[in-house]
């Protein structure tokens, strides 16, 4: 489904990420463990389109759309679930939901996701009319996690999904991406939270300071121990 090869983002003459390659198959849920500033913010934003400083390949599909811009890879299948958050904080939920929804033209379809949406998040129907800056940061993520299923994406990319969350609202976050999985959305989530990461997911790896340095099965490694020390505290 996605096959990243030798990629390597920059900012001006500063690389962060340095030749990378990895893959992702259709249904799979992928974590990238990191530290924070291991350059996992910048990979997404490239992947997605939103950071054009890079070279290497990135294929969807067996399309290359590294030359794409974020609409068009949108359209294709990859939608984001941005780190903070960064709902409109002066529009309600639906409308936020239907942001999510503006590269599709067929009504009944957004209509259909949109109570899909709702079906997964019930708290968001019963607020559907309310300004989004007035929910908890909870009610916060699970509307920017529904604004990018609007867009019935093939790969949703989830940037950080547990930060600044209680731990109720974390492990609600983490249950419902194991549950999208379950319905067929393949994920890739970068996250600082490593445990949570490596039981929600099925297959990792680790990426510090711009390079991949450990790759395999999440229970794989969440008995490494360089994993345990470094991420798990073990």
């Amino acid at each position: 489904m996605l096959v990243v090869t030798d990629l390597t983002a920059r900012f001006g003459d500063i690389s962060v990420i340095h030749g990378i390659s990895f893959s992702i198959d259709e249904g799979e849920s992928v974590a990238i463990i990191g530290a924070n500033g291991a350059g996992k913010t910048t990979l997404l934003r490239t992947l997605m389109g939103l950071h054009r400083e890079f070279s290497g390949t990135i294929l969807l599909g067996g399309e290359d759309i590294g030359r794409l811009p974020a609409w068009e890879r949108s359209k294709r299948g990859l939608a984001m679930v941005p780190e903070g958050r960064r709902v409109f904080p002066d529009l309600t939920v639906e409308e936020n939901l239907l942001i999510g929804a503006y590269s599709r033209t067929d009504t009944r379809e957004t209509h259909k996701s949109m109570g899909e949406v709702y079906s997964l998040f019930p708290i968001l129907d019963e607020r559907k009319h309310q300004v989004s800056k007035t929910l908890s940061g909870g009610e916060q993520q699970m509307l920017a996690i529904g604004r990018a299923l609007m867009s019935n994406p093939r790969l949703l990319l989830v940037d950080e999904v547990s930060t600044g969350l209680m731990p109720i609202f974390v492990d609600k976050a983490f249950s419902t991406l194991t549950e999208l999985n379950r319905r067929g959305v393949s994920i890739l989530l970068v996250e600082q939270n490593a445990r949570k990461s490596l039981s929600a997911m099925s297959r990792g790896y680790v990426l510090e300071t711009g390079r991949i340095s450990l790759a395999g099965t999440c229970e794989e490694l969440r008995r490494n121990p360089e994993v345990q020390r470094a991420y798990l505290g073990i």
